[in-house]
């Protein structure tokens, strides 16, 4: 790696600070148990360990998306959203990427972010760059349906879905806003796009299905019971 694994953007306490009054100010903290959840989350940390070396500014703008990020999930795991109240949700969400009017305040605080990372992007890159969470929305809906309706994603489903369904589209695209690099275009190569995918992939397996596997009886590969060694087993597949 050309940067030390270990080390985090020593900015991260200033972004944190950051963070905390930019989710206060969209009415994304609904209650003290709201607080604490994200507190064992610790966005901020994710953000300083993930983009180590960017200016103030950039890393509370990435922090802030990892705060959103971790919200709507959250939203969805915990609001009890059926099917067409999930569809209703998302669709909502997927107008506001592409101009509609924010209502919520999952909506506005997207709205924010979206404003503020794409001004002096190309043209080339703001379409790529609205593809991670457009993916990463749509996936939430579709796990919605999946479980309503009881049914297990394949292995081979499940591959997209782990990656979708935790942004990685849209962190590796972040990457290009703390390094600085605003191509005049980004044109849809195959190979990068696999390459993207599969590193997000690497990424899912090592720091989620691994230490869950290692931490627990029983885990989620893909989305029903198995053993740990087999979970291993799949998530290197992965």
């Amino acid at each position: 790696m050309p940067f030390d694994p270990s080390a985090e953007n020593p900015l991260m306490e200033r972004a944190a600070e950051r963070m905390w009054a930019w989710a206060y100010g969209h009415g994304l903290v609904r209650d003290r148990a709201a607080r604490e959840r994200m507190e064992r989350t610790r966005p901020e940390l994710w953000a300083a360990l993930c983009y180590t070396t960017c200016d103030p500014d950039t890393l509370a703008l990435l922090t802030e998306w990892v705060y959103w990020g971790f919200a709507l999930d959250d939203e969805f795991d915990e609001g009890g959203h059926d099917v067409p109240a999930a569809r209703a949700a998302v669709g909502a969400l997927a107008a506001v990427l592409h101009g509609g009017p924010p209502r919520t305040a999952l909506e506005k605080a997207f709205a924010d972010l979206l404003a503020r990372s794409c001004p002096g992007r190309s043209a080339g890159w703001v379409p790529q760059f609205r593809y991670g969470p457009h993916r990463y929305v749509w996936t939430l809906y579709s796990q919605t349906a999946d479980r309503d309706a009881g049914r297990v994603p394949t292995v081979a489903e499940f591959v997209d879905l782990r990656r979708d369904a935790i942004a990685m589209n849209l962190y590796f695209d972040l990457h290009e806003i703390d390094a600085g690099i605003a191509p005049a275009s980004v044109p849809p190569f195959l190979a990068a796009q696999l390459l993207g995918a599969a590193a997000g992939l690497g990424l899912v397996a090592v720091c989620f299905d691994r230490p869950a596997s290692a931490g627990e009886d029983e885990v989620t590969v893909p989305q029903q019971p198995a053993a740990p060694a087999r979970s291993i087993d799949e998530s290197a597949l992965v």
